[in-house]
């Protein structure tokens, strides 16, 4: 198992290398934190990448949301009471 947790024009050159040394060849499994997932990664040939799980993280904008980034942006917006 390799966790790959770094910014996606890194990822990018790092896999390519990977799949040349075998690395993407069967009993691996590759996790890719959203650092990876959320950047934009090349469409072309990336059947040959197999064994990868990624996550990407998704936020609704809620009324947490709104308020947790908005609080720095819009001073009516009152902050989040912890209790």
């Amino acid at each position: 198992m390799i966790l790959l947790n770094m910014g996606s024009e890194y990822a990018w050159p790092l896999m390519q290398q990977a799949l040349s040394i075998g690395l993407m060849n069967d009993g691996y499994v590759w996790l890719l934190t959203d650092g990876v997932t959320i950047g934009k990664l090349p469409a072309q040939n990336i059947s040959p990448f197999t064994g990868l799980l990624g996550t990407r993280p998704v936020a609704t904008k809620s009324i947490l949301y709104q308020t947790f980034f908005g609080r720095n942006d819009n001073p009516s917006v009152s902050a989040i009471t912890v209790l």
